[in-house]
């Protein structure tokens, strides 16, 4: 006990004298002076920008500051805003560099506020080539968003045969892009080693502690909507969930408006995997016909199978492109895996929630060969060149005949005298069968004669005929003036009730 008593006692000494000397190390002002001199060589590629640089009498170094200065993304106070402590930062700094990085890619899915409070605590870092970022199997500690450069993704695993293991180069990470958010989101280390490709490399970095307390509601949100349109196909139901969670970082939901072109590669180049979770779109093919004005109407167009310039203002005067559409994709369709029709143009119809996976990224998951039956089983559905070809000329047959037989139609003069026989046999019928239900009606009634007769006659003849035949004997203790009101109540009503007879059969024996 006494022996290992004084080595701990031995050991904490010797400590305590290595951190002393750490210290009288870190206060020589030699050493202080290297520590600064190695800081401005790592960061010498953003300390030496000119692009901030007023233009001057030299040509070559003008078209040197104006060509950079479109392709930078934040200038050299930007750089050094995000290199302050966070209480040192002003709001005009953040409010422009928030302006600049408003189409970042990394940023979009995040509200304005949250951008601000990520300026408000993020740093900045740059490094140079050959540079590990984040190791395979590390903790992770910061979230990174790259502002320009390059950058490799890649991830070893024991191969299943031989002992060694095996690298796989993943992914090509550019600007805008990001790494790290999975490994702080789900509390597990890095999936794959992050080395710098490019010369140089700028990276915006949020510790992982403010990423948590800011960014995870937004994330975790972000990358649920992703799975949900991921559940909407069946070709994700066996994938592994790291798999589904690296497509998740990947992949994005985009709405599209109706009329708007899909676009099938992004900024990059990158060939684009379209998923339409819903809506309807159109896609769209170009073939190049040629006519030959000295042949036969129905000879005359023909496919123009030789090679396409790129400039189609090389084409031949007879040689026109037309645009085509071959099919449309619903709900549940996919593009753009590599298919015969993957390079053409698709357009939308309705409005469309897209989701767009890289290919390249795609198709290393590819479970059971499922991308690859799926290829085929496109390019046996989508019509081959020949049959749109075909397509063009029956259309373009219909719309002759079609033009052709409205001119004919308006050419006819309109007849002026009509007769019963220009009605239709169906419209008479029904209008015999009508008349024939209305005289039934009209004779059945008693009056039905007071049309033809004069109605002040009419008039006359009932009220006298009503007085000798409905009259009541009169009784003694009655007086004469109530016998009056009586008899004129009784004719009143008598004469409008008979009025309303007539009314009602004149007017039905106009109508028939």
């Amino acid at each position: 006990m006494r022996r290992i008593f004084s080595r701990s006692i031995s050991s904490a000494a010797s400590w305590g004298r290595k951190k002393k000397k750490n210290i009288i190390r870190r206060r020589c002002p030699l050493n202080r002076f290297r520590a600064i001199v190695r800081k401005i060589m790592c960061d010498i590629f953003w300390i030496s920008d000119t692009t901030d640089w007023e233009l001057g009498t030299n040509a070559e170094l003008n078209v040197y500051i104006l060509t950079h200065r479109k392709k930078r993304l934040l200038s050299l106070e930007d750089k050094i805003c995000l290199r302050k402590p966070t209480p040192e930062r002003t709001a005009n700094e953040i409010n422009t560099i928030m302006k600049k990085l408003r189409l970042f890619k990394a940023f979009k899915i995040y509200p304005e506020d949250v951008r601000r409070e990520i300026l408000f605590h993020a740093g900045f870092e740059c490094w140079n080539k050959d540079r590990v970022l984040v190791r395979q199997g590390h903790t992770p500690g910061y979230a990174y968003f790259i502002v320009s450069g390059t950058a490799l993704f890649e991830y070893t695993h024991p191969d299943p045969i031989f002992a060694n293991e095996t690298k796989h180069h993943i992914d090509k990470l550019g600007e805008g892009d990001g790494f790290g958010e999975m490994a702080i989101l789900y509390n597990e280390p890095h999936s794959g080693t992050v080395t710098v490709s490019s010369d140089w490399i700028e990276v915006i970095l949020l510790q992982k502690d403010r990423f948590i307390s800011l960014l995870q509601e937004t994330v975790k949100k972000h990358w649920d909507a992703i799975r949900w349109a991921f559940m909407k196909f069946p070709y994700f139901e066996n994938f592994p969930e790291p798999a589904l969670r690296h497509l998740c970082s990947h992949a994005s939901l985009v709405t599209y408006p109706p009329g708007e072109i899909i676009p099938v590669k992004d900024e990059f180049g990158s060939n684009m995997v379209t998923m339409v979770v819903d809506g309807m779109c159109n896609v769209l093919q170009t073939i190049f016909i040629a006519e030959d004005k000295s042949k036969p109407m129905y000879k005359r167009f023909s496919l123009y199978k030789e090679r396409i310039p790129e400039n189609w203002g090389q084409l031949p005067d007879n040689v026109r492109p037309i645009i085509m559409q071959i099919c449309t994709l619903r709900r549940k369709c996919i593009f753009g895996l590599g298919e015969q029709m993957s390079k053409n143009m698709i357009l939308s119809e309705s409005e469309v929630l897209a989701l767009i996976i890289p290919r390249n990224l795609l198709l290393r998951y590819n479970i059971t060969n499922i991308w690859g039956r799926i290829i085929d089983t496109l390019n046996l559905t989508y019509p081959k060149t020949d049959e749109i070809f075909h397509s063009f000329i029956e259309n373009r047959r219909w719309s002759i005949y079609k033009t052709k037989l409205r001119k004919d139609i308006n050419k006819c003069t309109k007849t002026m005298s009509m007769c019963i026989h220009d009605a239709p046999l169906s419209t008479r019928a029904r209008m015999l069968r009508l008349r024939g239900q209305l005289y039934d009606k009209v004779v059945s009634m008693p009056y039905y004669k007071f049309g033809e007769i004069d109605i002040d006659n009419t008039m006359e003849i009932i009220t006298l005929k009503k007085k000798s035949t409905d009259r009541a004997p009169l009784s003694g203790h009655e007086t004469d003036k109530q016998r009056f009101e009586e008899e004129y109540l009784r004719l009143k009503h008598l004469y409008r009730e008979t009025q309303h007879k007539l009314k009602v059969f004149k007017g039905v024996r106009e109508v028939g």
